[in-house]
């Protein structure tokens, strides 16, 4: 699945693990290896608002809108990764900071 963070715009890239969309509240539901992944997109940034997991880590990852800082699910099997084709000098490296 891929989805703008810049329009109201998405792609489904592989209809097998894309569960539902919904573009009033802009809200995506992929299939997790435990459950489904539900993903909000807002304000220019994503992130996963619910999803099963033993502690629910995934959804205290916060939003994101930085390639340098992708989402990971690790217990879903889920990563969602920013791309873009500019670079933000005043982007921080999680390494650095």
């Amino acid at each position: 699945l891929r989805i703008s963070l810049y329009d109201d715009t998405h792609q489904v890239l592989n209809p097998n693990h894309v569960i539902s969309v919904d573009r009033t509240r802009d809200h995506f539901v992929v299939e997790g290896l435990l459950g489904p992944v539900t993903i909000e997109r807002a304000n220019g940034m994503v992130r996963v608002i619910d999803e099963t997991s033993p502690q629910n880590i995934c959804q205290f990852q916060g939003a994101t809108n930085s390639r340098l800082k992708p989402l990971t699910c690790l217990p879903n099997e889920v990563i969602i990764r920013v791309e873009s084709d500019a670079f933000n000098e005043d982007e921080e490296d999680a390494i650095l900071s």
